[in-house]
């Protein structure tokens, strides 16, 4: 399907590049794991990144809202809010 944008402006698309998602594929439970985020913007500001577990988000960070970083109760997970960042 191609969109045709005549004379009208187009909303520019872009998307993440060289994104990396580093987890432990397993691990037992009570044990602590790190989730990691890697990315390239390509100089555009950041709008959001969240992390889910069984749907239900666990983890935000929007960097335009105050606090920018949100933690959400989900059973089963745990998330440190101190050592929990993105930059």
């Amino acid at each position: 399907m191609r969109a045709d944008c005549g004379n009208s402006a187009c909303a520019r698309v872009s998307s993440l590049k060289n994104v990396r998602i580093l987890a432990a594929e397993a691990v037992r439970s009570g044990d602590s794991m790190y989730l990691v985020c890697e990315y390239d913007l390509e100089n555009i500001p950041l709008y959001s990144i969240k992390w889910y577990f069984n749907l239900y988000e666990f983890y935000s960070f929007i960097p335009k809202e105050i606090p920018p970083k949100r933690v959400f109760l989900v059973p089963g997970i745990t998330v440190d809010d101190k050592t929990a960042w993105c930059n």
